[in-house]
């Protein structure tokens, strides 16, 4: 879960896993002993991307962010890429192949 699923072709890695306990980072293997009421969240690592976004169709871009599938953010270079993938896909990846 340490490791990002690679992109290919120009495209971006994909997210990384976690596991939260109350909001709080657990190791990914771990025995814990829970409450009831206590919210437990696994959030599983996310595909990589494929060809680079830069050259995806600016409308196509902002679909994607309208449908909740990238969020704005800006990227290590300092640009600003003006999309981000995030982890609650719903189907397809975040260049929307």
């Amino acid at each position: 879960r340490r490791t990002a699923p690679a992109g290919l072709d120009g495209g971006e890695d994909g997210a990384t896993g976690t596991n939260l306990v109350d909001g709080e980072p657990v190791p990914a293997k771990a025995s814990i002993d829970v409450a009831a009421g206590t919210t437990v969240s696994v959030r599983t690592p996310g595909g990589g991307g494929h060809g680079d976004p830069d050259e995806r169709d600016p409308a196509a871009r902002a679909r994607d962010r309208r449908d909740g599938k990238v969020g704005d953010r800006r990227d290590e270079k300092g640009g600003d890429r003006g999309d981000e993938k995030v982890g609650d896909r719903r189907g397809g990846d975040a260049d929307g192949r």
